[in-house]
């Protein structure tokens, strides 16, 4: 039996919309540098991937819906901390004066301006650690359901959990800055590789209403684990 394939793929043009702005934050963050173009694609990025974060759990509520739930929860989570780091971004680019950010030396500023660059740190590694959890809860859910082929849920636990690992690490300062960057940056791009690959997946196809009976969805879970 086969979801509403209208759902699904709403799902998937939201997945591909984020992975979209995304790309065109890094884009302008290169030729253009920390600017408002940067902090404007940050602060649209939120948008697309909150909802898509309530469209994932309309999509897999059907297999499982305490796990669709906090999928989706995470997601949304997600884009509102992005909305909030878009929001702290518009703040520094708008007050270079006050909130001299850019361009300076970690721990360099004072006063407010450090304030803000601790605060904008840990909303966006927390930001992402919602992330990593909502999609590998993705993943989890495909390969105890079977809603999808089991590559697609393999890569988005694997791919989940370690952005999830990754930012708390960075939360964590268990890292040297540069190295936690690096970590950090693997990590989400290979998220926004999965959400690509499930957003392309949910609108070319439709996912299927694979839940068994609840001993045997019992026995799919042990199975993954």
């Amino acid at each position: 039996m086969l979801h509403n394939q209208a759902v699904d793929r709403l799902t998937g043009i939201m997945l591909i919309a984020s992975v979209l702005v995304m790309f065109a934050h890094v884009a302008a963050d290169v030729a253009l540098g920390h600017g408002r173009a940067s902090a404007f694609f940050v602060l649209l990025y939120g948008f697309p991937v909150g909802l898509a974060g309530a469209a994932v759990y309309s999509t897999f509520r059907r297999q499982d819906p305490a796990i669709a739930m906090l999928s989706g929860f995470c997601l949304s989570g997600h884009g509102l901390l992005a909305v909030l780091t878009g929001v702290l971004l518009m703040v520094g680019v708008q007050f270079p004066a006050e909130f001299a950010l850019f361009g300076a030396e970690p721990g360099s500023p004072t006063g407010m301006a450090s304030s803000l660059e601790m605060t904008m740190d840990k909303v966006g590694k927390s930001a992402y650690a919602f992330l990593g959890l909502g999609l590998g809860l993705v993943g989890l859910l495909i390969l105890a359901t079977r809603a999808l082929p089991r590559w697609i849920g393999w890569f988005g636990l694997a791919a989940g959990t370690a952005g999830f690992l990754a930012c708390l690490a960075g939360l964590g300062d268990l890292f040297t800055r540069s190295t936690m960057e690096a970590v950090v940056g693997i990590a989400i791009l290979s998220n926004l590789v999965f959400m690509a690959i499930l957003g392309v997946r949910l609108v070319s196809s439709q996912v299927r209403e694979a839940r068994a009976p609840s001993g045997d969805h019992d026995r799919a879970l042990l199975q993954v684990r």
